[in-house]
């Protein structure tokens, strides 16, 4: 085991001598319980970290990394980040989508319901469903079967959020109608961070 500070260090070092250090390359030498906090604390910090230093061969090189190009078209698009991030987290899983909402529903407490937490993983894949709406319950719950934290998951649905077009052609589905619907289109605020409503 590692101290989780003492990660977070090598990280940031690494990224500052601009050697393109992969996250969860050093997410996954944490404890798994401190694995969550620890790639919060990665995603925060690359979300106000300065662009590395590179040199030519570098950068030549980290523009052809297949994961960049992904990325870079990603944030192109009108879609975000999720349809990018979320079904790699699901294949490094090993878990088709049928099978990740089968456990996902078994997270959240409601079990006979996987068919409509399907439907909603596929439009949070496809960058269909406004991020805004998915409650901040689901995504830990998601996240601790796709190893990352919840915050990390709500920081990657809202990057899309600064892109106001993207928000056009999101699924709106009018009032949720149900419990699976409030977790999916109800608000991040319907549930904390340990998955309870507020008060």
């Amino acid at each position: 085991m590692t101290d989780p500070d003492r990660i977070l260090s090598e990280f940031i070092d690494a990224w500052t001598a601009g050697q393109h250090p992969e996250p969860m390359d050093y997410i996954e030498r944490a404890p798994a319980d401190a694995r969550d906090a620890l790639a919060d604390e990665i995603a925060t910090y690359l979300a106000h970290a300065p662009t590395p230093d590179y040199s030519a061969d570098v950068l030549a090189e980290l523009m052809a990394d297949p994961a960049v190009v992904e990325l870079s078209n990603a944030i192109e698009s009108d879609h975000g980040l999720w349809p990018t991030l979320l079904p790699r987290l699901r294949r490094r899983a090993s878990l088709d989508r049928a099978e990740l909402a089968a456990r996902l529903a078994a997270g959240l407490g409601i079990e006979g319901r996987e068919a409509d937490t399907e439907k909603y993983l596929a439009e949070m894949e496809q960058g269909t469903l406004d991020p805004r709406g998915v409650s901040q319950r689901a995504l830990n719950a998601l996240g601790r079967i796709l190893g990352v934290g919840g915050q990390a998951l709500a920081r990657a649905g809202d990057f899309q959020l600064f892109n106001e077009p993207a928000l056009s052609g999101v699924t709106l589905h009018g009032e949720p109608r149900d419990e699976v619907d409030i977790l999916f289109r109800g608000g991040r605020e319907q549930s904390g961070e340990d998955g309870q409503q507020p008060v």
